[in-house]
């Protein structure tokens, strides 16, 4: 679903996105990209920080005088690996791990 008139390019796409949508959570990923199978499981429990506290490989519950009630949790960026190289080190033979000098 794109932004009509692609206004603001990515972001105006995804502003208008979050405004048709009440879900809790939202993912964002490039065309491009290979998720790992664990994606949500590494990812999704830094949102439950603020009500779970993690105790020797184990989640619980947080005591009512464990809660921090300014604590605020926006984003979680992973880091990004890249499976096929850039288009233009590619073609340009620029990586030269690949050509054997």
């Amino acid at each position: 679903m794109g932004f009509p008139g692609n206004k603001d390019a990515k972001s105006g796409n995804l502003n208008n996105a979050l405004s048709k949508t009440s879900s809790p959570l939202i993912a964002t990923f490039d065309a491009d990209m290979i998720l790992q199978h664990t994606f949500l499981m590494k990812t999704v429990p830094y949102f439950l920080l603020s009500t779970f506290i993690e105790e020797n490989g184990e989640w619980r519950l947080r005591r009512e005088d464990e809660i921090d009630p300014t604590f605020k949790l926006g984003l979680v960026q992973t880091p990004q690996s890249f499976y096929n190289p850039d288009l233009f080190q590619f073609n340009l033979y620029l990586d030269c791990g690949l050509c054997g000098a």
